[in-house]
C-alpha cells in the first residue's frame, strides 16, 4: 500500500480576496460619512431654521406691540405743523411708549424703517425720547429687528368722510395726512432665499 501524505492545504486569504474586502470597506466607509454629513447638514438648517423663525415671531410681537400701543400725539417736524404720524411705502414714524428694558419711560418718537445693514437690507427701528415736542432719530444706531429682508411695503387704510357714509375704507401706499393716525397698518415683508426654505 502506497501513503502518500495528504497535500496540506493552504490557510488565508488570496491578494484577490484582500482587494476585494479592502474595496467592500472602503465603499461602506464613504457610505456612512456620506451619510453622517448629510444628517449634519440637515440638522444645521434646521437650527437656522429654527432661529430665523424664532427672529421672525419675536420682530412680529414687538412691532404689534409697538403699533397697538401708538398714542394720538404729535411732534414738531422741520418747520411743519404738528405731526401725529407719518408713512410711506419703506417707513413709518409714530409716537407711544417704550418697554421698560429698550427706554425710559414717558412717550418716544419711533420709527420702522428699511434699513443697509453689513449683509443687506434690514428692517430697522429707531427711537428716541420726545422733549418739547422734539425728538432726535439719528442719535443712535438703530436696533436691527430682522435681516436679509429683500423687500418691505407698508399700506394704511384710511377712510374719507364721504366714505363714513358708507363705511368704506381703502389701502393706500402713502399717508398724507399728518395730523391723524391710520384705522390700521398692513406691512408686507419678502425675505431673500438664505437656503433654509423660510
Amino acid at each position: 500500500m502506497n501513503t502518500h501524505p495528504a497535500k496540506s492545504r493552504q490557510l488565508g486569504f488570496t491578494l484577490i480576496e484582500m482587494l476585494l474586502a479592502v474595496t467592500l470597506m472602503a465603499i461602506l466607509l464613504a457610505l456612512v460619512y456620506g451619510g453622517m454629513r448629510a444628517t449634519n447638514r440637515a440638522s444645521l438648517r434646521g437650527e437656522v431654521l429654527i432661529a430665523d423663525t424664532q427672529a421672525m415671531r419675536m420682530a412680529h410681537q414687538f412691532i404689534s406691540r409697538q403699533i397697538h400701543q401708538m398714542l394720538p400725539l404729535g411732534w414738531e417736524g422741520d418747520g411743519e405743523d404738528t405731526i401725529m404720524f407719518v408713512g410711506d411705502t419703506n417707513s413709518i414714524t409714530w409716537v407711544g411708549p417704550m418697554p421698560g428694558y429698550l427706554g425710559f419711560g414717558g412717550p418716544q418718537l419711533q420709527r420702522l424703517e428699511l434699513g443697509r445693514g453689513d449683509g443687506g437690507q434690514e428692517l430697522h427701528f429707531r427711537h428716541a425720547v420726545l422733549n418739547d415736542g422734539t425728538a432726535d432719530l439719528q442719535a443712535q444706531d438703530p436696533i436691527v429687528l430682522l435681516q436679509n429682508v429683500e423687500s418691505l411695503q407698508f399700506e394704511f387704510l384710511r377712510m374719507d368722510e364721504e366714505q363714513r357714509d358708507e363705511q368704506l375704507a381703502d389701502w393706500q401706499a402713502d399717508w398724507d395726512i399728518k395730523d391723524s393716525l391710520p384705522l390700521a397698518l398692513r406691512m408686507v415683508l419678502s425675505f431673500e432665499d438664505t437656503g433654509t426654505g423660510l
